[in-house]
C-alpha cells in the first residue's frame, strides 16, 4: 500500500462519520458484509471501481476521499441546465481553453494547468475509441511500462486497464489523481461528471480567473446555446 494511500482511507471514515453513517450501515450502501467493509477502511482491501460508482451516486464527496479537496459544489451550474451530452464536452472544453489562457497571464499553478491539459486532451479525443488510460498516456508521452511504475502495478495489470479488462479500484485511482492531477471524476465518467468536474477546478483556482471565466461562459452561451 502506498504511504499516500493512508490519508484516503482516512478521509474515507471522516466522510462516512460526516452522513452519521455506522460502517454498518455504509456496508449495506455498498452491498457488502460490515467485515468486508472494515477491511477496506483498515486498508486490507480496496474499494472497488463500481463500490467508488456506487458511493458517488449517492452523494459521497468521492473528490474529497480521493484528493483531499472538497468540491463544494459552489458555482453556477444554470449554463449546463438545458446542455445535452456534447454541448457539455464543448463547454467544458471551452471552459479549460479559457482558463488555460487565463492561469497562463497570471502566472498560476502549473498543478492546475497540467490537469487542464490532461483533462483536455482526453475530452478532445474521447470519439477516437480509446481508453481513458490510452489517452493519459498519450497525454503525458510515457510508454506502458512508465504508467505502470507511476501506478506502482505490474505491466500485466497495467495493460488490462488500457483494454478494459481490469477496472480501477480505490488505490489505483488516488495513484493517478495524485501523480497527473486528474479529478476521479474523469475516470468515474457519470452522467454529471462534467459539471463536477468543471466545479472542481474551479475550487482550485483564483477568485479573479473564475469571475472572469464565467462572464465569458455566460456571453458565449447567451450567443449560441439558444
Amino acid at each position: 500500500m502506498s504511504t499516500g494511500y493512508n490519508a484516503v482511507l482516512e478521509r474515507l471514515k471522516e466522510e462516512r462519520k460526516r452522513w452519521n453513517w455506522t460502517q454498518e450501515e455504509m456496508s449495506q450502501k455498498l452491498w457488502l458484509t460490515q467485515g468486508h467493509y472494515n477491511k477496506i477502511e483498515n486498508g486490507f482491501k480496496r474499494l472497488s471501481y463500481r463500490q467508488l460508482h456506487r458511493l458517488y451516486g449517492i452523494g459521497v464527496d468521492i473528490y474529497y476521499i480521493i484528493t483531499g479537496k472538497r468540491n463544494n459544489g459552489q458555482f453556477d451550474k444554470e449554463i449546463f441546465k438545458n446542455c445535452d451530452d456534447l454541448e457539455a464536452y464543448a463547454l467544458c472544453q471551452i471552459t479549460y481553453a479559457v482558463l488555460r489562457v487565463l492561469i497562463q497571464k497570471r502566472r498560476n499553478s502549473c498543478e492546475v494547468e497540467r490537469r487542464i491539459i490532461n483533462t483536455n486532451y482526453i475530452l478532445s479525443n474521447k470519439a477516437t475509441g480509446k481508453s481513458f488510460w490510452v489517452l493519459l498516456r498519450e497525454s503525458n508521452d510515457l510508454k506502458q511500462e512508465q504508467m505502470a511504475r507511476v501506478l506502482g502495478i505490474n505491466i500485466k495489470k497495467y495493460r488490462n486497464l488500457e483494454r478494459g479488462l481490469f477496472l480501477s479500484d480505490s488505490e489505483i485511482m488516488y495513484q493517478v489523481c495524485d501523480c497527473f492531477q486528474i479529478s476521479p471524476f474523469l475516470i468515474l465518467s457519470e452522467n454529471n461528471f462534467i459539471t463536477d468536474e468543471i466545479c472542481s477546478i474551479l475550487c482550485e483556482v483564483d477568485y479573479d480567473i473564475r469571475n472572469a471565466l464565467f462572464e465569458y461562459l455566460k456571453l458565449g452561451y447567451d450567443k449560441f446555446m439558444i
